[in-house]
């Protein structure tokens, strides 16, 4: 059975350090230069939007936690639409071994929509094979297939949108991404998927 602990709030935590108080400019090209960097002051983490401190879990989860969520949605990626009315999932492995016996691998199709051509989204997950208990869980989200970026001959090979001919092919012809290992957060004791 797979099992996972929220780490959430301490995710949020880390990833708001990255925000700039400027937010996201559509005319503003992406700067991959850090000398380039114009000046920018981070916003704190641990006071409300009022500019009140937070001092306990009760005003982390009421006010700052939401206002920190909020942020996202509307400078970085948007508000999640909503469960599809006609979502399903197809596991189509359920505890395959990976990384020599180092984790074990489940493999899920998320189906949109009940039309065969609807977006499919694949999900490859990897829990440590040694863990007695819940284990952290570090997700993965990309705009590839999950076997251009993780060195798993088990993996299913995923499909990915070409431009050039616009079409789907498969993602071992398509643009190759970084890579992520896996394995160190295995030896972490960390999930990854």
């Amino acid at each position: 059975m797979f099992r996972t602990k929220s780490i959430g709030s301490a995710m949020l935590l880390a990833a708001v350090a990255v925000v700039s108080a400027q937010g996201a400019n559509p005319n503003n090209p992406t700067n991959t230069d850090e000398s380039k960097v114009k000046p920018y002051t981070l916003p704190e983490v641990l006071k409300t939007s009022d500019g009140k401190p937070v001092k306990d879990a009760k005003t982390w989860i009421s006010k700052r936690r939401p206002e920190i969520v909020s942020l996202f949605e509307t400078q970085q990626y948007g508000r999640s639409p909503g469960r599809p009315k006609d979502e399903s999932f197809e596991v189509f492995e359920k505890e395959g071994v990976a990384f020599n016996g180092k984790a074990i691998r489940r493999q899920v199709m998320i189906h949109v929509d009940k039309d065969p051509a609807a977006p499919q989204i694949q999900l490859v997950e990897y829990l440590p094979a040694k863990a007695k208990g819940p284990s952290p869980m570090l997700l993965s989200i990309s705009f590839t297939a999950p076997s251009n970026m993780i060195d798993d001959p088990g993996i299913k090979v995923g499909t990915i949108w070409d431009a050039k001919t616009k079409s789907k092919v498969p993602a071992d012809q398509g643009r190759k991404f970084g890579k992520i290992d896996v394995e160190a957060f295995l030896d972490a004791g960390i999930g990854a998927g």
